[in-house]
């Protein structure tokens, strides 16, 4: 892979299930990196709309936008209603 570009390529191309866990583990890796929120490449409104998010979600205040299935992948919520 020479550019972004092709490395996006190649995320996309994975499965659903595989592109979650390495959006998790990206995810995880900013969250605990120290310099992240001076970073200036990384949107600060949007790490702070997901944080907020996580902390309702520990609360319980929200429920997340996926949920373990019986096989212990995580699919997408369904809408009840």
């Amino acid at each position: 892979m020479n550019t972004v570009i092709d490395l996006e390529k190649e995320i996309l191309a994975l499965p659903p299930a595989e592109r979650e866990r390495l959006a998790t583990l990206a995810w995880e890796s900013l969250v605990g990196d120290p310099s992240a929120p001076s970073d200036h490449n990384i949107d600060p409104e949007g790490i702070e709309i997901a944080a907020q998010r996580d902390a309702e979600i520990e609360a319980g205040q929200v429920q997340p936008s996926v949920t373990p299935n019986l096989s212990g992948a995580l699919a997408p919520a369904r809408n009840k209603g």
